[in-house]
């Protein structure tokens, strides 16, 4: 959409402004598109380096965290599976 699609002003709201706004939107949507195939690319080019996608996820996930986070849900994770008598110190 371009615009200079015929728009109106209605209450206030200027249809210029506002197909201005969703235009934006549109191509940020469209760049996002975009980077999302060149992380699969990448994900994939580990892949054929002999690294498991999935672990990268993860480590990406947890680094994107703050370690206060990380270490309150380490000991949760520890109490809970303690409780259910997983813990490997047996």
């Amino acid at each position: 959409m371009q615009a200079t699609e015929n728009t109106t002003t209605v209450n206030n709201i200027s249809g210029n402004e506002l197909l201005t706004f969703i235009e934006r939107i549109e191509n940020v949507e469209e760049r996002i598109g975009g980077l999302q195939d060149d992380k699969k690319c990448v994900y994939a080019e580990s892949k054929s380096r002999g690294f498991e996608p999935k672990i990268i996820k993860k480590i990406v996930q947890i680094r994107k965290r703050n370690k206060i986070e990380l270490e309150e849900e380490q000991e949760l994770m520890d109490i809970y599976t303690l409780a259910l008598g997983m813990n490997n110190e047996e």
